[in-house]
């Protein structure tokens, strides 16, 4: 049986650019300068996230040739990159350790629920 995902759940994974400018511009997330994120703009910080984290794969393209974004890049571009509070390189130090204990947790809910990790 193949399941339909609907626009709701599909934005739990995956964001389209006009998407991510929509809740930007919801959260009041905006440059350094204080100017509201355009579409160039984000497309420029997409490319300096994949230059930085080329392994996490946080683009993702369609079959018609469109790109999104997985969620998890959606709140490293809120978190790291347009945060004003810290340095770039600390906040992402710091998304980094919550990513590595929510993957933990998970793990460890995955291997209560399993009977453990069989090797």
């Amino acid at each position: 049986m193949i399941k339909i995902i609907t626009n709701s759940e599909q934005d739990k994974i995956f964001l389209t650019y006009k998407k991510i400018l929509y809740r930007f511009k919801l959260l009041n997330v905006t440059t350094k300068h204080g100017k509201e994120i355009s579409y160039l703009d984000l497309r420029k910080v997409i490319i300096t996230m994949i230059k930085k984290h080329p392994s996490c794969r946080w683009r993702q393209k369609s079959k018609n040739k469109k790109y999104f974004i997985l969620i998890e890049g959606y709140y490293w571009l809120t978190l790291v990159y347009f945060q004003k509070q810290k340095s770039m390189i600390d906040a992402d130090i710091e998304f980094f350790k919550i990513r590595i204990k929510q993957y933990e947790e998970l793990l460890k809910i995955y291997l209560i629920k399993n009977g453990g990790m069989k090797v």
